[in-house]
């Protein structure tokens, strides 16, 4: 028992060290997001307008983007431990990048003139497809930047990642500065300069990870970098096998959160502004549970290219007991100190009332979400992304959005529309079932261990 406890512990440790970074990088992207609509809402109303219309757009394509490239990550830990080098892997995912970048920029740049389509005025148009227009010269150092971060943390090295967050950040800060506001010899761009700085960061982040593993003989060695190979149609067709339903799967709950914030807008300025402080605020805390995922998924991922079950059930159950632990925390300062954190966002009194009224849901919402993150990230270590793209589609497409619009838009099975709050219960529910049935197939893949070995060759 007390060699188990001592396990425990260690692999609680292995956890935090690979999670913290982790979180801190993906609390540096966030941040660049924030300061563009900071930065562009002191430049003028249209322009943050216009930040928020085109983040609207390319954040899908950005989650579509990892999902796609995320077996790398599984795919390097995986040869890892093995004991054997990755370098086939990471170099394929160098290859996937680019040839998912050439539909990418042609979707963005299309789009950026198509915005008047979509209901948007002239006036938040003009500028967001210009913002557009410059974020497509970074989407191809975005996707490089993404191999080689995955590249990095299938090697459990996740500190230059999160040192690259962090420099992406401050380069963000300084190229809005200089784009949006007119600095440095530059005629000023406003919210569209957002968008050259983003890709200009993007670039900055890729060279920074570039240097760092081309710089360190280990790493480079281990990854087989500085020597690009051929594309392999049989490694290109089993990452794209294994990326596109765990993109899918990112690309459902996503459509969830955006379909039902577009069934919110029709209820009253009051009931989207609520809804957005309460959607803001679970989407911070939900980053501590991506990076747990994250970490777990490097350890499963490890532990089954070692040949090792016993590790893979430990680093589960660890995983999943520190995302209950986070998440109790989570639910008791969301119960006791919800109107002090909805005050940061607003004085309004009737939108404070209504944002601490789903903080209180969302104590509940966080236990099942914590359990539903981390565990696709177990699933991700077992490369099992089929089963959990069918798994989200049902949860939430099936189940959670059009129960969210009975509940929040008709009567059908209440006396009167619950409003917001009704969709609120509809994340709740396609979150619990998503984290059962994710768990379930946990289960069924542990008593598969000795014989399950889906590689990625």
């Amino acid at each position: 028992m007390r060699g188990e406890i001592a396990r425990f512990g260690r692999e609680c440790l292995n956890l935090l060290r690979l999670g913290v970074p982790v979180f801190l990088a993906q609390i540096s992207m966030v941040g660049m997001g924030f300061v563009d609509i900071v930065m562009t809402g002191r430049y003028g109303t249209e322009d943050m307008a216009a930040i928020a219309v085109a983040g609207s757009i390319w954040m899908p394509l950005l989650l579509f983007c990892h999902g796609m490239l995320l077996p790398v990550l599984s795919g390097v830990a995986r040869k890892t431990g093995r004991g054997i080098r990755a370098g086939m892997i990471f170099n394929q995912g160098l290859w996937l990048a680019v040839f998912l970048a050439v539909p990418i920029c042609m979707a963005l740049y299309g789009l950026s003139f198509c915005l008047e389509m979509f209901g948007v005025t002239p006036d938040v148009a003009a500028p967001g497809g210009r913002y557009l227009r410059f974020l497509v010269m970074g989407v191809p150092a975005f996707l490089l930047y993404a191999v080689l971060s995955y590249g990095l943390e299938g090697l459990s090295l996740t500190k230059p990642v999160m040192y690259a967050g962090c420099a992406g950040l401050a380069c963000n800060i300084l190229g809005n500065w200089i784009f949006i506001y007119g600095h440095c010899g530059i005629s000023k761009l406003g919210g569209a300069g957002a968008g050259l700085a983003t890709a200009c960061v993007y670039l900055v982040m890729f060279s920074f990870l570039a240097a760092y593993i081309l710089q360190r003989s280990s790493v480079r060695n281990a990854l087989d970098a500085g020597c690009l190979k051929k594309p392999c149609r049989k490694i290109l067709r089993s990452l794209a096998g294994i990326g596109f339903p765990g993109a899918l799967g990112l690309l459902f709950e996503t459509i969830l959160f955006d379909l039902s914030a577009i069934f919110v807008a029709p209820l009253g300025a009051v009931a989207v502004a609520g809804h957005q402080i309460g959607i803001n605020v679970v989407s911070m805390v939900f980053m501590i549970f991506v990076s747990l995922s994250t970490a777990v998924n490097i350890r499963v991922s490890h532990s089954i290219g070692a040949g090792d079950p016993k590790s893979v059930r430990r680093s589960t159950r660890t995983a999943l007991f520190a995302a209950l632990a986070g998440s109790v925390c989570v639910m008791i300062v969301f119960l006791l100190l919800r109107k002090n954190i909805v005050s940061l966002y607003t004085e309004n009194e009737e939108v404070m009332e209504l944002a601490a009224l789903l903080l209180g849901y969302a104590a509940l919402y966080e236990f099942a979400d914590s359990l539903q993150c981390v565990s696709m990230g177990i699933l991700r270590g077992y490369n099992d992304t089929a089963v959990a793209s069918r798994i989200a589609f049902l949860a939430y497409m099936i189940v959670a959005l059009p129960l969210g619009f009975i509940l929040g838009r008709t009567s059908w099975l209440t006396d009167v529309p619950m409003g917001v709050p009704g969709f609120w219960l509809s994340f709740i529910f396609g979150l619990i079932i998503a984290a059962f049935l994710y768990l379930r197939r946990i289960l069924f893949l542990e008593r598969t261990l000795p014989v399950h070995h889906h590689d990625e060759g």
